[in-house]
């Protein structure tokens, strides 16, 4: 058991609980916290919006003993919902005194989850605010950077504050989810001691027994009429994420159409924000039209016995993941978790797992060539200067320059990356794969390696790795660290008064190509 210090009460922040990776670690964090740490008498979770908090309730609490219900609470207060959502918002320094009023306390714990993302710079400005005072403990939880590639709340975030986003005093701690954003701040100014690598803690209950080719067959009995190009006896490759751009699925399909032998791609949630929809339309489009090998959407309905999120994970042949950002990455080690072979873009955010794989059973790829003509160069080039002039008001100086300088590189290398294409482009590529046969030879040909390695990792046994995931990202883990994290604030962390423009060397460090691919929009 984790010990809490003088610190006897949590108040967990976050915009809203709706379905995705914060919800998920808020979920997870508290059942640990309820389980392992000692001494506490309440946690409360505040959100902006009502959506979703009976599910989150009902999660948190499944099998707990009834001394956590006594504990655990949710609230409601809509101040802290996304700006977008607010007709009357009030002002920082109201939002600072209701916080103050209703979660009052110098022995509560306030845990705020992407404080500074951009999505409503009065609550960040309000706990700006409320940092000033020593004796309210912060710890600011970031999962995402508005400096990495979320140039429109960027901006918001600079008008509607005044003051270091990243403050360093005694009383407010950091913690991120992987070490490259831990070793990114460090480099752009916050303290190393000030900041803490707090890996999201991976459930590992126990998995689905059935019948994987039952599955299949009842998939391709439900589905097969709205998906044209679903194979009855295809393996079942699974990527269980929603459609939104950065998730880059095109390139998985790009992939599997180029293989020989029949396989089924499967997508599981589309994409529902307004600005991910018209992405999700296009990748809905893409399969229902026969484009794509497979089925798409299915995760979100689905709940019988047989058909179910649990038995899609069962039945899968490989779980493949062509995504370009993440920033913990719960597909991976669930992928291990299942015993489920892994064929994944790598990302520098898996260093801290990475090892936990078996070369046998998994691969990571760099990149997914393909042939380009001249005047499809050109249009590539016009598009991405494009999109560095737009953005070069966010850049700090000099920053474009070199840009320019490494794009024009990247456009004169003789294997261009498909995940550097806009979405349409992508689209129009798996159209060519069917329609131009001298362009499919030589884009098989340049993907030799990848589609050997695709096929051949498919055919892999997994061994059960729960253990060494256990070790470095189970419960008990996650409260051990956050206990040090309390006690870090108990001593008191350590308080820069000059600062450095931390705010800048992230900038420095998110505006480079891959963060500035054309998949993520124009950009404005």
């Amino acid at each position: 058991m984790t010990d809490w210090g003088s610190i006897r009460s949590l108040t967990i922040f976050h915009y809203h609980l709706l379905p995705g990776g914060v919800t998920d670690v808020i979920v997870l964090s508290v059942r640990a916290i309820l389980t392992y740490m000692e001494g506490i008498k309440g946690i409360t979770i505040v959100s902006g919006r009502a959506d979703n908090m009976d599910k989150v309730r009902e999660k948190i609490l499944a099998d707990m003993p009834p001394s956590a219900t006594e504990k655990l609470s949710l609230e409601v207060l809509p101040s802290i919902d996304y700006r977008e959502k607010m007709k009357t918002p009030l002002s920082p320094e109201a939002l600072k005194t209701l916080l103050e009023e209703r979660f009052a306390g110098e022995d509560n714990l306030w845990m705020v989850h992407n404080y500074q993302l951009g999505k409503n710079p009065a609550f960040t400005q309000a706990l700006l605010l409320a940092g000033e005072n020593t004796k309210r403990p912060l710890l600011f939880y970031i999962h995402d950077f508005p400096e990495c590639s979320r140039y429109a709340n960027l901006a918001a975030l600079k008008e509607g504050t005044d003051r270091s986003i990243y403050p360093q005093r005694t009383n407010i701690a950091y913690c991120v989810i992987n070490d490259r954003d831990r070793q990114y701040l460090i480099s752009a100014g916050i303290e190393e001691e000030n900041i803490w690598l707090l890996n999201n803690p991976v459930p590992l209950g126990k998995t689905a027994l059935t019948d994987g080719n039952e599955v299949k067959s009842a998939l391709y009995k439900r589905y097969s009429g709205q998906f044209p190009a679903m194979k009855e006896k295809g393996k079942l490759f699974f990527y269980p994420v929603r459609s939104i751009r950065r998730k880059n699925v095109f390139e998985a399909a790009f992939l599997v159409k180029m293989l020989e032998e029949e396989v089924n791609f499967v997508v599981s949630l589309p994409g529902v924000s307004p600005a991910e929809k018209p992405y999700s339309d296009l990748v809905e489009k893409a399969f229902k039209e026969g484009l794509i090998p497979g089925l798409w959407g299915i995760g979100a309905d689905e709940e019988t016995p047989i058909l179910n999120y649990r038995n899609f994970w069962a039945a899968s042949d490989l779980i493949i993941s062509p995504s370009i950002q993440e920033g913990f990455g719960y597909l991976y080690l669930n992928a291990l978790h299942w015993r489920k072979p892994l064929y994944t873009r790598y990302l520098d955010i898996m260093e801290g797992f990475k090892s936990l794989f078996k070369p046998d059973s998994s691969h990571f790829y760099e990149q997914v060539p393909l042939p380009l003509t001249k005047e499809e160069r050109r249009e590539l080039s016009r598009q991405y200067t494009g999109k560095i002039e737009n953005l070069s008001g966010h850049m700090p100086m000099g920053l474009k320059e070199t840009l320019m300088d490494k794009l024009e590189g990247l456009l004169q290398e003789d294997q261009f990356c498909f995940s550097y294409l806009t979405p349409e482009q992508q689209y129009n590529v798996l159209r060519k794969l069917d329609n131009d046969r001298a362009f499919r030879d030589e884009a098989i040909a340049l993907n030799k390696e990848n589609l050997s390695a695709l096929a051949k990792v498919s055919l892999s046994r997994v061994p059960d790795r729960d253990r060494e995931i256990g070790a470095s990202f189970g419960s008990e883990n996650y409260t051990d660290t956050l206990g040090s994290i309390i006690s870090a604030l108990e001593r008191g962390c350590r308080e820069i008064k000059e600062e450095r423009n931390i705010q800048e060397g992230l900038e420095e460090r998110f505006f480079s190509l891959p963060y500035l691919r054309l998949l993520y929009g124009e950009g404005k």
